[in-house]
């Protein structure tokens, strides 16, 4: 059961690769490697999966690829 600040990330195939968390209302966080690994990157847009189930779509407004 994911948390309600907690939304799915996921795969061209509509699959969960990783999560993204909630730190307002109209701000996601999550990792590069998660937004890769989704067919993504910075300006384009990336699928969401709500705890409800609802799939929606975010754009990817920064980009840091760095350790």
């Amino acid at each position: 059961m994911m948390q309600k600040n907690t939304l799915q990330i996921l795969n061209q195939n509509n699959l969960p690769i990783g999560a993204a968390f909630l730190v307002s209302d109209d701000l996601l966080l999550t990792c590069a490697h998660v937004v890769n690994a989704a067919g993504s990157a910075a300006g384009q847009a990336v699928s969401l999966r709500t705890p409800s189930g609802t799939e929606i779509s975010a754009t990817v407004e920064a980009w840091r690829d760095e350790c």
